[in-house]
């Protein structure tokens, strides 16, 4: 069995509580998780403050160890310096592969780089508040506020949908009356939809719009194709979120990769079987081509279809010929040919004995090759014609060689007188 080596690396997260809503605890979590095995939960705060508060619930059911630190001086954060020095000593005692930085502060910008000059994984989550100095310096960022709103979304459709169902079955034993007051109460949650949209599509933050990831996904495919520009999908994937940071589909609406490719209509899809498994499919992406190139294509596809059903058709009648010829002239073998009749055959084709005259013009094969059966037909109708008089001449011989050869052996009719 294979296993995927980022899940078996070691992460710490480390929340700064102070910067991060706890709404998100669960969310951060099972982020965190898909990169690796969770060996460092800490929550780093005041919990004199209100909002640090609410994090006090959810320590016991994640199993979090809060760090409690207070603010020595109104304004400052002290809490910043205690997640630091923590970050420094688990990264020099060697027991992860990875951080997870959980803060919309840009003061933990220089701690991520010195993490990632170490070598270590730095995953950030954040609000899209998050400075893009901090966005820039992790190796992938998360924006929280977008991810927990299409839960909500998924959550609240699955809802819907479970609550229409029962309504359908309510109404359908009580009547039209409770039907109509059903079908009411709907359109109004209908109408609450296109304003919480909107409100989205004007949140966007930092990130950066189709345009402008259209412009890096062709750069990336012009980078990494091969000679057909075909490229795959998952080596699209991984360069992704190095060439933007903070790059997810999830932040345009898109649950996977393929259907945030699928927006954009300069780009084609197609899908191959893995000649490695016979269950999984490649994906492939490549910038759709010019028109004139395709037209060719197809232009030369067609000719190529029209030319197919001609050659065939020549080459049959030329067999057609030749398999007619071939038989007359096994025919015409049973004779021989006189010196006379080759030489007439041989000068046929001129009134003072000449041979005949090669055309002036050129050529195809196909034209001679036809010539030449055409004319072996010719040859032996003449044959045929002039063999006829030749055997009823050599009949009326032979019955004369015949006679005489019988008077000529008979002693009584070779002696006797004549009759005149």
């Amino acid at each position: 069995m294979i296993i995927d080596e980022r899940r078996e690396r070691k992460i710490a997260v480390l929340i700064d509580a102070e910067n991060v809503s706890a709404r998100y605890i669960k969310l951060i979590l099972d982020e965190a998780s898909n990169y690796g095995i969770v060996t460092y939960k800490r929550l780093y705060g005041d919990f004199q403050i209100p909002s640090v508060k609410n994090w006090m619930k959810n320590l016991q059911e994640y199993a979090i160890t809060p760090v409690f630190q207070y603010n020595y001086t109104h304004g400052k954060n002290a809490s910043d310096s205690a997640l630091i020095i923590d970050a420094m000593d688990i990264l020099y005692s060697g027991n992860v592969d990875g951080f997870c930085i959980v803060t919309s502060d840009s003061d933990f910008t220089k701690l991520v780089l010195r993490l990632r000059e170490s070598g270590m994984t730095v995953v950030g989550m954040g609000e899209q508040k998050t400075p893009p100095a901090l966005v820039a310096a992790c190796e992938t960022f998360k924006f929280l506020d977008i991810l927990y709103r299409q839960e909500t979304k998924k959550n609240t459709a699955k809802k819907k949908q479970n609550a229409k169902k029962s309504r359908v079955q309510k109404t359908a034993a009580a009547g039209p009356a409770l039907a109509e007051t059903a079908e009411t109460a709907e359109n109004a949650e209908n109408e609450i939809l296109p304003s919480g949209v909107a409100a989205e599509n004007e949140e966007k933050g930092n990130i950066p719009d189709l345009d402008e990831m259209e412009k890096e996904v062709i750069s990336i495919i012009d980078n990494f194709a091969g000679d057909d520009g075909w490229v795959d999908l998952s080596e699209l994937g991984d360069n992704l979120p190095k060439r933007v940071p903070g790059f997810d589909p999830r932040n345009y609406g898109c649950a996977k990769l393929r259907p945030f490719i699928e927006k954009f209509d300069s780009l084609e899809i197609r899908s191959a079987q893995n000649p490695h498994n016979a269950i999984l499919t490649v994906i492939y992406v490549r910038v759709k081509q010019e028109a004139s190139e395709e037209e060719e294509r197809e232009q030369n596809s067609v000719n190529d279809a029209e030319t197919v059903p001609e050659k065939a058709a020549e080459a049959k009648a030329a067999a057609a010929v030749k398999s007619a010829a071939s038989g007359k002239i096994a025919e015409s073998e049973e004779a021989p040919e006189t010196p006379e009749e080759y030489k007439k055959e041989v000068f046929a084709g001129g009134t003072d004995g000449t041979p005949e005259a090669a055309p002036a013009e050129t050529e195809s094969p196909q034209e001679m090759v036809s010539k030449k059966n055409i004319e072996s037909v010719k040859k032996l109708q003449r044959k045929r014609k002039i063999r006829k008089p030749r055997k009823t001449t050599g009949k009326k011989a032979a019955s004369k060689d015949d006679a005489a050869g019988d008077t000529m052996g008979d002693p009584e009719k070779r002696n006797s007188p004549d009759p005149e």
